[in-house]
């Protein structure tokens, strides 16, 4: 039996989709979701009001929560009588990829005060061998010198209200950085440049938290299997060709 996907805005818990698409890799910081439906008239008019672009969600599959964020897009094709519905959404994430890094001398607590969006567990639990980082209150800096990186990092993504958990054996490297944050850049771009030179990843979690860790080394702790953690797949299986020439034109005659 397949397990249920729902979505919960506003306290309420939805689940009649007609499609449901859930994205989730490891080497990328920002979670998305599409679901699909079909309304029948009169009830057109009750998605477009319940549904809307900014409004903060979570979504299940079954009991387990694998996202939490926003949804950024509601598209609709429509005609007479009835309406293909769409609801697209992201990790809290979201806005480290589109946004810029915020200003020096901007109270990060009025930022994160504009943002009203709430979810089910405001105060998300901390996994095993990970610490979260305490946010700072102001942006003091957008120019470090022999500071932490994880100081760095959690200064740079708190204006978007995103909590940073960091695996405790990069937390034991104490890693200490010189850099300078051009404010034009998008935030990600910016914590991308810091951590691959040290050999460490980010990516987000279901409560729409950043986590650095380490790459690891070694085998996977489980393997795939098809008809197990795997369900289907696909392969193109192109054809190899083994030879190539690389020509060059003839000269034009004179």
């Amino acid at each position: 039996m397949k397990e249920p996907i729902t979505i919960k805005v506003n306290g309420q818990t939805y689940s009649f989709w007609d499609s449901a698409d859930i994205v989730s890799e490891a080497l990328n910081i920002c979670r998305a979701f599409t679901v699909g439906m079909t309304v029948k008239a009169p009830g057109m008019a009750t998605f477009v009001d319940t549904f809307k672009p900014g409004q903060s969600c979570e979504v299940f599959i079954g009991n387990d929560l694998v996202c939490t964020g926003y949804i950024d897009q509601t598209p609709v094709n429509y005609t007479a009588t009835s309406m293909q519905a769409q609801i697209i959404g992201h990790s809290k994430t979201i806005d480290l990829v589109e946004c810029t890094v915020a200003p020096q001398g901007e109270s990060i607590k009025a930022l994160t005060g504009m943002n009203s969006a709430r979810w089910s567990v405001p105060k998300p639990p901390v996994p095993d061998g990970y610490t979260l980082i305490p946010s700072p209150s102001d942006i003091t800096a957008v120019s470090w010198n022999n500071v932490k990186l994880y100081s760095i990092i959690a200064q740079l993504i708190a204006p978007y209200g995103v909590r940073l958990l960091v695996n405790n054996d990069v937390l034991s490297n104490n890693i200490s950085k010189n850099f300078n944050v051009d404010i034009e850049k998008k935030v990600i771009d910016v914590i991308k440049k810091m951590v691959e030179e040290h050999n460490l990843w980010v990516t987000d979690n279901e409560y729409g938290d950043l986590v650095i860790s380490k790459q690891a080394d070694g085998d996977a702790v489980e393997g795939l299997k098809l008809g197990g953690n795997v369900l289907s797949g696909s392969s193109a299986r192109p054809r190899r060709h083994a030879r190539a020439w690389c020509l060059r034109p003839s000269r034009p005659p004179r």
